[in-house]
């Protein structure tokens, strides 16, 4: 490794891929005129592994992204993208932002592709999937951990 890498700071994606996809539409497309009443719904998560090279990870996101007519479930989309991850000059308290955070935020416009062309295959040619907040999701599990946990 040469000097100028020592002192890079950040992170390399070395792989990226989709993992799982699944894609439900039960009632087939909306009505034009029911769509103003669809309640939309998104949520993620992160899980990180280390990989057996040094400052490697694996970084899983995971997206459940449902719309909802009334009770019934009209369109439930689920996918697991996964991020192979190289730190550089990383300091150890700053690691699981970068991963949480940092890394799913860099990913997520591929994430949105991949959900917006399978919704239109799905008979969902308008969806829209807005970023998700990876920083609010990391901060609301950092807030749940016990105290001494890390």
């Amino acid at each position: 490794m040469s000097e100028n890498q020592e002192q890079e700071i950040g992170f390399l994606i070395k792989h990226h891929y989709l993992n799982d996809l699944s894609i439900e539409n039960p009632l087939g497309t909306v009505a034009q005129e029911e769509a103003h009443a669809l309640r939309l719904g998104m949520d993620g998560g992160v899980k990180v592994n280390p990989l057996a090279e040094a400052n490697s990870f694996q970084v899983a996101i995971t997206l459940r992204l449902t719309a909802a007519l009334g009770e019934r479930v009209v369109f439930l989309a689920e996918l697991t993208y996964r991020v192979d991850v190289e730190l550089h000059g990383i300091p150890e308290p700053v690691r699981p932002h970068v991963l949480c955070v940092e890394v799913p935020t860099a990913i997520f416009p591929v994430i949105q592709e991949i959900l917006t062309r399978n919704g239109a295959y799905a008979g969902y040619p308008d969806l829209q999937v807005a970023p998700l907040d990876f920083r609010e999701i990391f901060n609301r599990n950092e807030s749940m951990k016990p105290a001494g946990v890390l």
